[in-house]
């Protein structure tokens, strides 16, 4: 989303009065409130998210260096709620040296699919040259080289 100013302001004088106008007074601080509880809830998911991904991970296959192979326990992750799951899926691949800015919905899927959707696929690229691949029960992120 842009938050240039000329489209903060335009929300301010032309969609703000819109909605005010529609739905009644008050509608600016109920938003305002639904943000503030929208925060907190993705401020705890993130929470939960890192959580999961802690137990999920092998601690014996890790690399020591940022951006290094992770192995990840597949039955820990697929017992997870999705929204935590997606969440520690994509903590994970960032970890492993995915690039953030590039990652989208569409990959955090796919690797979701490696872990409840499997029926054999293959290897899954990720951006920044990182691969996915569930193997024997594990979720491998990695360089590709």
């Amino acid at each position: 989303a842009d938050g240039s100013p000329l489209r903060r302001a335009a929300v301010r004088e032309t969609a703000l009065p819109a909605l005010a106008a529609a739905l009644g007074p008050g509608v600016v601080e109920a938003l305002g409130r639904t943000a503030a509880q929208l925060t907190r809830d993705a401020d705890l998911l993130e929470t939960l998210a890192e959580e999961l991904l802690a137990t999920a991970l092998r601690p014996e296959r890790v690399t020591r260096r940022e951006g290094g192979d992770i192995e990840l326990d597949v039955e820990v992750l697929a017992a997870a709620h999705p929204a935590l799951r997606s969440r520690a899926l994509r903590a994970a691949a960032v970890r492993a040296g995915a690039a953030a800015g590039a990652l989208a919905a569409v990959h955090v899927a796919e690797l979701d699919a490696l872990v409840v959707g499997f029926h054999g696929q293959g290897p899954i690229p990720l951006p920044g040259g990182i691969v996915a691949a569930r193997r024997c029960g594990r979720l491998t992120l990695g360089s590709a080289g």
